[in-house]
């Protein structure tokens, strides 16, 4: 769908997530709550096998994800788990951990919760 209003930005229109022309693409939204921030990604990876590496992030940091479509491969380097559509998972993102399509089309929500500042 495309939108007409002049107030939609380029990755966004309406609220919508425009489909990415890339490989993988991440769009991302943010806000703070009582007891920590969290971010919510939107991920989209189009070949299968393609990786997303990602260093570990601070420490007491969980990460969600809930798969849209396709199969992901996701988790801590050392402990990933297979997902399929309809899967959700949640691991300790404070270490290296990845994502990798195991088929082509993978769209995916991903929620990042970073513990509260001291």
């Amino acid at each position: 769908m495309i939108c007409s209003s002049t107030s939609c930005r380029r990755d966004r229109c309406c609220g919508t997530v425009r489909p990415p022309r890339r490989r993988a693409s991440r769009n991302s939204w943010s806000g703070s709550a009582p007891g920590g921030f969290s971010e919510i990604w939107r991920i989209r990876i189009a070949g299968a096998g393609h990786r997303i590496d990602s260093p570990a992030h601070a420490q007491g940091t969980i990460e969600r994800i809930v798969v849209l479509s396709g199969g992901l491969r996701a988790g801590p380097v050392d402990a990933p788990v297979d997902l399929a559509e309809g899967d959700f998972v949640t691991f300790a993102a404070d270490v290296a951990h990845f994502y990798q399509a195991l088929r082509p089309g993978v769209d995916a929500v991903l929620v990042m919760t970073y513990p509260a500042a001291s």
